[in-house]
């Protein structure tokens, strides 16, 4: 089963890791994994890395 995070660099240049599904699943009580907004925990494999994706985000496209 495959899982996608993120994580965005922010104006500070501090890089800042984001699961919301994880999030979302700990909120309704569906898990007690660990990760979020935030922190990333250490059973997660990176296969892949990417990066300059365009967004669209309220009709506007951010890269």
């Amino acid at each position: 089963m495959m899982h996608a995070w993120l994580e965005t660099q922010l104006p500070n240049k501090v890089w800042f890791p984001m699961d919301p599904s994880l999030e979302w699943k700990r909120k309704k009580g569906l898990t007690k994994r660990q990760g979020g907004f935030g922190y990333i925990p250490a059973d997660r494999l990176v296969v892949s890395f990417g990066c300059d994706f365009d967004i669209k985000i309220g009709g506007k496209i951010i890269k």
